[in-house]
């Protein structure tokens, strides 16, 4: 029990996380994660856990770790011990866009020992409701076709990564006290990202790093920091400015280089959204214009 109190005991590792992890959060909400923390003895520091902002009709958090966190807390109980997982595949189900391998589904199985004797879990998830499947636009319009998003390890591990979204529910289910309202990251990529923001420590480090410098060179009101890979870093830049600043940048820019700024910031054009959803849609669909530009 020792790990669990010395988990944000101390008044600087408190601030530190306030700073960065939790710049999000409201007092409240950042009260709940603090104390959510601790109970599932996961430092935020160390990247064992983050908190997803969703920010639109109604605001929410929901707590974010890896499979490694959900084996760990698993663990401490006691009374588990991991199981097989499986991948079931279908050629005929192959899509070169949605389905380049061929998953069908995924299945999963822990054991938990209670009452004397191991009982099993065993949970199947498919590839169809998981697998992080992007809507294509052409000429500023969707086009109703969707494509596998590949910026992550779905299009390189997707079989690895509906395994650990098979596992989390598994584990979720043995345990449910355990991990109320705690999700493995690989869950959350087919969430609806429109009204996301993600809240990782390295984003947002430099995000209060970004609105320091702001601070510091006279710009008032709310910023946002954005990276143009240009090898400045984050730089901070008036909320009402930014879609006209990024939309300038990119007009000298090659697909290539959008690509890489796409990637850089997802999690600050998430929060922009938030902000000016009108100038987001504009900046989302110049990059899905480059893309396009770039595949063909």
């Amino acid at each position: 029990m020792a790990q669990a109190i010395t988990i944000l005991a101390a008044d600087r590792d408190l601030k530190t996380v306030k700073a960065t992890v939790g710049a999000e959060l409201s007092p409240a909400e950042f009260d709940h994660f603090a104390h959510m923390c601790r109970q599932w003895r996961l430092d935020p520091l160390r990247k064992q856990i983050y908190a997803i902002v969703y920010k639109g009709k109604t605001r929410r958090v929901t707590y974010i770790t890896g499979i490694d966190g959900y084996r760990a807390i698993a663990d401490r109980t006691g009374c588990y011990r991991p199981g097989e997982r499986t991948v079931e595949r279908d050629q005929s189900e192959r899509d070169p866009d949605t389905n380049p391998h061929g998953i069908v589904s995924a299945t999963a199985t822990v054991w938990k020992h209670s009452q004397g004797e191991w009982h099993s879990y065993t949970e199947t998830v498919d590839w169809q409701e998981y697998a992080p499947l992007k809507e294509v636009w052409e000429n500023n319009k969707p086009t109703g076709r969707y494509k596998l998003d590949t910026s992550g390890q779905w299009g390189k591990m997707g079989a690895t990564m509906l395994k650990k979204c098979a596992e989390a529910q598994a584990l979720r289910r043995g345990w449910p006290d355990d991990f109320s309202g705690l999700y493995v990251e690989d869950e959350m990529y087919r969430a609806n990202d429109d009204d996301m923001i993600d809240i990782t420590p390295t984003e947002q480090a430099e995000r209060a790093a970004a609105s320091d410098r702001a601070s510091r060179i006279g710009i008032t009101g709310p910023t946002i920091g954005i990276d143009f890979c240009d090898g400045d870093g984050v730089i901070p830049i008036a909320v009402g400015q930014l879609g006209d600043r990024v939309l300038a940048w990119m007009r000298d820019q090659s697909p290539e280089k959008v690509a890489v700024f796409s990637k850089q910031n997802a999690a600050t054009l998430r929060q922009f959204w938030a902000e000016d959803a009108d100038a987001a849609l504009t900046i989302k669909q110049a990059i899905e214009a480059a893309q396009q530009e770039e595949a063909a």
